[in-house]
């Protein structure tokens, strides 16, 4: 799931910069992910009321 959003251009995951640049992508997966929950769980509610 998390390995095709590995950056290719530097493979040294020790190196400050790139656990920020990684730190942001977990942010934004986060995000997109409870996005995705969130639409889910309303379109589930929709049709449950009707």
């Amino acid at each position: 799931m998390a390995s095709k959003s590995k950056p290719a251009n530097k493979g040294g995951a020790t190196k400050p910069r790139v656990s920020a640049q990684q730190r942001k992508m977990k942010a934004q997966q986060i995000g997109m992910a409870v996005f995705g929950l969130i639409l889910v769980i309303a379109m589930i509610l929709s049709l449950v009321v009707r």
